[in-house]
Formats: C-alpha cells, structure tokens, sequence
C-alpha cells in the first residue's frame, strides 16, 4: 500500500512548527491522564479492590514467610507491618467503611467491639451463634470465596457443632490460599531460572552499553517532531475509539469476556497499523524494516531480562513502603477467560505491538534528532508515563524501556525486545492471576 504522496512527503520534511507539537503533547496528557477513564468505579467495586488486594497481601505475607526469604526476594515481596495501617489509610480516603466489613472484622479480631457486622459482632463478644444467626450468616456468606480475615472469624465463632457450609467454606479457603502460593512461587522459580539464564550474556550485556554498531533501519523521511507527533495523534484517536466502543458495550449492561478480548485486540492492532501508514513508505517494508529477519542476540537478550528481574525484586518491597499507591485494580477478567485475557493481551499483543510503537518508530524516528541516549531516555519515559503503574512499579516499565532500546540498537531488529517484553508480562501474569483472580472466581 503506497501513500508517498507528493505534498505528503514535502510536509514530512518540513519541521513541526512550533506552537503544534506542546499544543498536542497538551492535549495527549488531558486525554490520557483526565478523560480517558469514561466511568469512575462506584464505591462497591472500590471495596472489593480494597478486600481483594489486601486479603492477597496479607495472606502472601503469612504464608510465603514459610517458603524462605529466597522466595520473597524473587518475587518483590516485602515486611507487610504496614499492611494494616495501609488499609485503615484506604478506607479512610476513599470513604469505604460502609461498603465493607474488612475493617470490623480486623478490628474485631483486636478485641475491638463491633456491631456493624454480625460475624464481627460475634468476634468482638467472643459469642457463639445461635440458631437465627448460623441462618443470618448462612444467608450472607454461603457460596462466596471467603477472604482470609472472614475464615479466621468463622475460626473464631465455629464449635464442634457448626454447619456443613462453614466447613465446606473453611476447605474453600484452604483451596483458595494453594492457589495464591502456587502462583507466586511458580513465578518466583521462573524468575531464578531466568536470572540464571542471564549469566550466560554477562559480556554480551556490558557491550551492548558500550559498542553503538549499525543502527537499526531509521525512519528518514521523517523529522523527530513528526515522528512525535504522529504517536500522539494516532493514541489519542484510539483511545478516543475505544472508549466510544465501550460507551456502547455499557448499554448491554453484561457481555462475554471474548468482547473485551477482541476489542482490545483491535485497539492494539490498530494504532499500530495507523502508526505504520503514516510512517512507512509501504506497509510490505514492515517485516524487515523492524528487523525480523535479523539474529535475535539471545545473549544480550536474557542478560537485560536478568537486570531487569534482579533490580524489580530489590527495588519494588522498599518503594511499596516509601511510597503507598491507592487501589486501582479492576477484576473484571475472571475465571479461566480471564487469563485468556491476560495471555492474549498482556503477553502476545502488548510486546508485538507496544515495541513496534515504542521503539520501531518513537525511538528509531528520535534517533537521529537526539543520539542514541537520548532518544532511548525520550522514548522511555514516554512509555513510562502511558502505563500508569505508579512508582513501585516505574522504575521496571522505565528500564524495560531503556533495554529493549539497547537491544534494537545491538542487533537491529524488534524480536528481541519483543521477546523480554514477553516474558517480563509474562511473569507478572502468572503470579497476579492466581493471585488475584483465580481464587476468587473459579469453581474450586
């Protein structure tokens, strides 16, 4: 598909006037930041976030202590004192002491009296249910995943004489904890595995710091400032794309996972190929222009994977303490399609995609206008900023950023950044959904 057309390609060479690009940078981070959210969670879906991740954090915190400081280490896991007080601070800020008992119960198990809650109530009083209780509680807490401080209150008030249901939710629970360990220590042994791996390109990753070879095909019909600015037109169009679609999915009211799969799909495929038209002479080029039939320098590859594990694992535990995040997680993507979701989105079209936008085009367009470190910086932060993780989670997304530049640079082609940004999501997938998700929503 060629679309080198004449007055296109004579706007391409001339600069970015001026006042255009902050104007657009301006509007990508009003578009990004403050409206590309359509909807703010209602403060139901705010508590459950809240009991979710915190029953996660606190039973992770009991149970893998048990596994060794190895484990914890691998996995960014570290001293949870602070994990109360964290949750008092939530409650507080976001006003969510109605929409859950998490608070009752914990401060029932302290001793401290509570009667906005039955099961807590009875905690507090240190009393057994009597029959019209066992019903009220029957009622309210038979068929759902128990989180941890709902099982040890049942712990608490449950005698020899308690109903089947308290036993089968006490062996669900039981389930349900397997699941959050197995996760983690599956990803925590992938991890080792892949720090291990990593030694083999110790020499290959130091000169990849320091030789600068070839440089990766640029995109020399274009100026920086046009590179830029058509990343953030083409991103602020699909957002704007997106969130439409999901306006109109939000009048079905309830609709298969398989929907946000292929809209999300879509989203990702199509920035990409809008980025492409705008910036490849013809759309044919793609596969070689990004290097796809170059070596993958496997070496340099695992080596930057090693750094990257081994700096998120020591710098996630003292940045979770020094800098608390609000709860922001959505579990939506239940059951097994939810890790379908996962998989397909986070770890097949997320590193194909994002590396062809981020360091194809963005990086390889600022090349030339900024040096090498200065388009990997650009380009970075850049993608840093789009994906929102907070500060714990900044420094991992910056550096992965910074090595799938490196990497590009060393071999001239995208597969091996592709493949770090695989298995980096790939990681994260595997311990946050049994964590998170599996747990709670499978049939156990």
């Amino acid at each position: 598909m060629r679309i080198g057309i004449g007055g296109f390609r004579a706007l391409a060479r001339r600069a970015v006037p001026r006042w255009l690009l902050p104007l657009i940078f301006a509007g990508w981070v009003i578009e990004g930041w403050f409206l590309g959210d359509t909807y703010e969670d209602d403060k139901a879906t705010q508590a459950e976030a809240l009991e979710r991740s915190a029953d996660v954090a606190m039973t992770l915190d009991r149970l893998l202590a048990e596994q060794g400081a190895l484990v914890n280490f691998l996995i960014g896991s570290g001293d949870s004192g602070e994990t109360r007080e964290w949750i008092d601070e939530e409650i507080r800020t976001y006003d969510l002491g109605e929409e859950t008992e998490m608070d009752d119960l914990l401060r029932a198990r302290e001793g401290e009296s509570s009667e906005e809650s039955l099961l807590a109530y009875l905690v507090a009083e240190d009393l057994e249910p009597d029959e019209e209780d066992w019903s009220d509680l029957e009622g309210y807490y038979q068929g759902t995943a128990w989180y941890g401080w709902q099982a040890e209150a049942f712990r608490e008030v449950a005698g020899e004489e308690s109903p089947a249901w308290v036993e089968t939710g006490l062996a669900q629970r039981v389930k349900m904890e397997k699941w959050m360990v197995a996760g983690t220590t599956v990803a925590a042994g992938a991890t080792l595995a892949f720090m291990l791996a990593g030694l083999v390109g110790v020499g290959e990753w130091w000169r990849s710091l320091r030789e600068n070879p070839a440089p990766p095909r640029r995109l020399a019909v274009w100026a920086a400032g046009w590179i830029v600015l058509v990343y953030l037109l083409s991103d602020v169009a699909m957002n704007r794309t997106l969130s439409q679609v999901y306006v109109g999915l939000a009048m079905l009211e309830e609709w298969p996972l398989w929907v946000d799969i292929v809209v999300d799909a879509l989203w990702r495929i199509g920035g990409v190929f809008l980025v492409l038209l705008l910036v490849l002479p013809r759309l044919s080029l793609a596969w070689r222009w990004f290097g796809m039939d170059r070596p993958t320098g496997w070496r340099a590859t695992l080596a930057w994977l090693a750094v990257l594990l081994l700096v998120g694992s020591l710098w996630y535990p003292p940045a979770s303490e020094w800098f608390p995040e609000p709860v922001s997680l959505s579990f939506e993507e239940d059951g097994w399609w939810g890790l379908v979701y996962s998989v397909v989105s986070g770890v097949i079209l997320a590193p194909v995609c994002e590396e062809i936008i981020y360091r194809g085009v963005l990086f390889a367009g600022l090349w030339k206008k900024l040096g090498f470190w200065g388009a990997a910086l650009v380009s970075s932060l850049v993608f840093t900023i789009v994906h929102h993780y907070g500060v714990a989670g900044t420094v991992g997304v910056f550096l992965l950023g910074v090595g799938c530049c490196v990497l590009y640079r060393r071999t001239g082609s995208l597969k091996g950044p592709i493949f770090l940004h695989a298995v980096y999501n790939g990681l994260i997938t595997i311990s946050s959904w049994t964590a998170y998700n599996a747990p709670f929503s499978l049939d156990l």
